[in-house]
């Protein structure tokens, strides 16, 4: 098991066994040195006052008992505190590692009901940065987790009002009689058909970008591009007589995933054509410039009021008193994108009346 207390404990009586054993040898050749110079002299004090020898081996063998026996009494009560130092170390490494259960206690009550930074009477310095980052991790669990409550009460929201409008369609449709009543109700139904599977599709491309999805990067040539989807929007501009201008464009590649940079410009594209009144004008320009590479798109409708500039990027904002009926996801989604991409999107308005949308691309960053 990986124990911090194991580990501790066993590094800090590794450390006195070792510091002991070295004490015990160096308290025995000390003992030694010194019994050897004692019998030493005293054999010769003996040899010099009375003229004796001394047997060497009894006295060796003294020598050594004596030696052994001097050293083991100062040794062994070293090694018969050993036990009493692990249990004094255990307690002591037990107290300073308790700020650690509390941590673990305050965190496994953790959930997102709850998510309340964590409040310590004390903290040892070691912990407060972990301290610190984790509640910095609250508080952005905290608010991702709120507005993922918002967007699915808003989500449903969304969806039961236009199901509720199909469901009355449709019954009117079943118990009219006239077929002209009839036909108007079908058309009513068709409409907020569409209008619900626009809104299904938006929801699923938010919840992709939410979900951090990722594909490998690729390079993608964003003039090919902007000309594929104005053909596809082409129907769309011709049913309200709106004209589709290029005023300039040029080659440009940019690094990113396809089906990200396709959903922003079909966004802002889309939009500028719906909120664009009948006969209208929508342009587009693509070009580089130092840096950066610039798309616009520019229309002349009837425009967003400066109040409200920054609430359309909001989920489920929709503009006031405009005629066309959206979901209010699109420019969220667009907003999402370009941030992860690091997308500058900039909203101006067109003189005399409209909207322009500018899209900066970082080479460095997306090429």
């Amino acid at each position: 098991m990986n124990s911090i207390r194991t580990k501790l404990l066993t590094a800090l009586m590794g450390g006195i066994f070792f510091v002991v054993m070295i004490a015990s040898l160096a308290l025995y050749w000390n003992v030694k040195t010194e019994i050897s110079e004692l019998y030493d002299n005293q054999a010769e004090q003996l040899l010099h006052q009375q003229g004796q020898t001394v047997d060497s081996t009894q006295t060796a063998q003294e020598r050594e008992e004596l030696i052994i026996e001097t050293s083991l009494m100062a040794i062994i009560p070293l090694f018969l505190i050993l036990p009493i130092l692990l249990v004094f170390i255990g307690l002591i490494v037990r107290r300073e590692l308790s700020p650690l259960h509390v941590f673990q206690e305050k965190v496994v009550l953790l959930d997102e009901h709850s998510l309340e930074p964590l409040v310590f009477s004390s903290l040892p310095l070691e912990l407060k940065p972990l301290a610190d980052a984790l509640n910095a991790m609250i508080e952005r669990l905290k608010i991702a987790t709120q507005a993922r409550k918002n967007f699915v009460a808003d989500a449903a929201h969304e969806l039961r009002t236009p199901l509720a409008a199909l469901l009355f369609q449709l019954d009117f449709a079943n118990k009219s009689t006239d077929p002209k009543d009839q036909k108007l109700a079908l058309n009513t139904l068709e409409k907020g058909i569409h209008r619900a599977n626009r809104l299904i599709e938006q929801l699923l491309m938010l919840a992709r970008q939410e979900g951090n999805e990722t594909s490998a990067l690729v390079e993608i040539n964003l003039t090919q591009l902007l000309s594929d989807l104005l053909v596809s929007l082409m129907p769309l501009a011709e049913a309200k007589e709106i004209e589709l201008e290029v005023k300039q464009i040029e080659q440009v590649t940019i690094t990113a995933q396809e089906y990200d940079i396709q959903t922003v410009v079909a966004n802002l594209l889309d939009n500028a054509i719906r909120y664009t009144p009948q006969r209208g004008n929508v342009s587009l320009s693509l070009y580089t410039q130092k840096n950066s590479v610039i798309l616009t798109i520019t229309d002349n409708g009837v425009g967003i009021k400066e109040s409200e500039k920054e609430r359309v990027f909001d989920r489920f904002y929709r503009v006031h008193n405009h005629n066309s009926i959206g979901s209010g996801l699109g420019l969220s989604i667009v907003k999402e994108i370009c941030q992860k991409y690091d997308i500058k999107i900039t909203l101006e308005d067109n003189i005399p009346t409209g909207t322009v949308f500018t899209l900066e691309f970082h080479k460095e960053k997306s090429a």
